[in-house]
Formats: structure tokens, C-alpha cells, sequence
């Protein structure tokens, strides 16, 4: 399950949500699937104002893209739920993070 898939797009802007999961309702099964944004293949992204609370997963996945911007990025996960990366960053070039708070499981982590 994942909330939010951007694919194969140019000049793309993602401004002002809130993301919130309830874990409780969610099954260990799907809390392995899930990734709150996917981002695939896309160049000239922009996010911005986002805050994201309590997912099960990778908060952010980005794969395959060029030139990406996340500015005021709020993600925010419980300290004792396992794999709950910040942002997961594969394939990609020029992709900046800035102005943002991470603070998601044991580990606060950005994957590059």
C-alpha cells in the first residue's frame, strides 16, 4: 500500500500536505509494504511543506530521478518501530534536502 506514486513526470511540485498514519490499524503484513511517497523516474521535483507522521516504512522513496528539491520536510516516526527511513534515495542525481527534520525510529536515517 503507498499513499502518493509520482511517475515518469518533468517539472513536478508536491506543496502542503500532512500525512498521518494510525499504526494500530495496520497489520505487520502491510506495515512492510508501505511507503508514503514514491517518486520514479522523474526530473524537476520540487516538495516542499510536508509533514509526515507515523509510517509504517520508508517515509520518502526516490528512484531513478534528477534534480529533486525537499525544503521544510517534517517526518517524525516512533523510536521503537523498526525501518522507518527518512528518505530512501536510489538511482538518483542532484537531489538536495534542506530545511527539514528527521527524527524516525532507532536510527534518523537518510539512504543514498
Amino acid at each position: 500500500m503507498q499513499v502518493l506514486i509520482i511517475n515518469s513526470c518533468n517539472s513536478v511540485s508536491v506543496t502542503n500536505h500532512i500525512l498521518i498514519y494510525s499504526q494500530h490499524q495496520l497489520t505487520e503484513f502491510f506495515m512492510w509494504m508501505m511507503q508514503v511517497l514514491i517518486i520514479n523516474s522523474c526530473n524537476s521535483v520540487s516538495v516542499t511543506n510536508l509533514n509526515m507522521i507515523n509510517s509504517p516504512k520508508s517515509h520518502i522513496h526516490v528512484n531513478g530521478c534528477e534534480g529533486a528539491t525537499f525544503s521544510h520536510i517534517n517526518i517524525s516516526a516512533p523510536g521503537d518501530i523498526p525501518n522507518t527511513d527518512g528518505f530512501d534515495i536510489s538511482t538518483s542525481k542532484n537531489i538536495m534536502i534542506e530545511d527539514s527534520t528527521i527524527a524516525t525510529g532507532k536510527l534518523n536515517k537518510v539512504f543514498i
